[in-house]
């Protein structure tokens, strides 16, 4: 069964960063898990003169451990939380630190800023969705801090593939933990469900009769779980931030098979959904 323990929580100050912090607390406190705060120092490697170099790092290390420490004060008073400072690469040490110490999960905001930041492979979010093995929470629109109490709607978005039968018990446990409702998404991007062309009709009740029985079959060997299952045709990305709006979810759960389709690491449906998503989702 899963289980949340342990919470990774990267801190860069900016204020989406901030505005994540309740969201991080509250999943803490639900699931009486331990926090670290991680902040990752990446110090210019274009400086000449190695004195100088070296002279910079404690500077910046103190710098980066005092701002840890009133930033843990600020937001997680009543916590017990760690506090680590890393010299390197943000998405590198994330990854790293999560490995070290066997993270449940990784909560991190990402700016979301429009298509060409999606395909940027420097993106620390994409960077960490592609390389990271421990479960990330993402959230791309939070302009302010969202409403901590449990999930009422969870969405579960799957393919047809053996991976989605774990997948759905992950979601399902996590629903059955906050007494929500689940709804499992498959997205058939074959299909057009917004034509009225005779012919693209029948084309799209082929697809539904198809994609009903197989997704019966993986429900079934996911034991049946309490949930509802949902058809939609289109663009995986935008058809399930339609169906988070609609069924006002609380959270879209994912799974990391959309990251190893064959645009790779560049171009993933994981990250598109990141961005287009209304609520935060949880890759696992």
């Amino acid at each position: 069964m899963p289980s949340i323990k342990r919470i990774l929580f990267p801190v860069d100050f900016s204020e989406q960063c901030a505005r994540t912090a309740p969201a991080v607390a509250a999943w803490a406190q639900q699931f009486q898990a331990k926090v670290t705060l991680l902040h990752a120092v990446a110090l210019t490697e274009g400086i000449g003169d190695p004195g100088l170099y070296d002279a910079l790092q404690p500077a910046l290390q103190n710098a980066a451990e005092d701002g840890l420490a009133a930033f843990a004060q600020k937001h997680f008073a009543a916590m017990d939380v760690g506090c680590v400072v890393e010299q390197g690469g943000a998405a590198e040490r994330i990854v790293a630190q999560a490995r070290k110490e066997s993270a449940s999960l990784i909560m991190m905001p990402t700016r979301g800023q429009g298509a060409f930041r999606r395909l940027l492979m420097g993106s620390v979010t994409a960077k960490v969705l592609h390389d990271a093995k421990t479960p990330v929470w993402t959230d791309a629109h939070a302009p302010r801090p969202r409403r901590c109490g449990k999930t009422r709607m969870i969405l579960c978005a799957v393919d047809q593939t053996e991976s989605a039968i774990g997948l759905i018990r992950w979601a399902a446990w996590l629903a059955q933990q906050n007494g929500a409702a689940l709804k499992v998404v498959y997205v058939m991007q074959a299909v057009d469900e917004k034509s009225q062309n005779r012919g693209e009709r029948a084309v799209r009740q082929y697809w539904i009769t198809r994609a009903s029985a197989g997704m019966a079959a993986i429900l079934k060997q996911a034991g049946r779980p309490k949930s509802e299952l949902v058809l939609r045709g289109g663009d995986i990305a935008t058809m399930l931030a339609a169906t988070a709006r609609e069924e006002n979810a609380g959270l879209v759960v994912i799974g990391r098979g959309h990251i190893t389709k064959t645009l790779g690491a560049l171009r993933t449906n994981s990250l598109a959904i990141v961005c287009k998503s209304p609520c935060p989702v949880l890759s696992v």
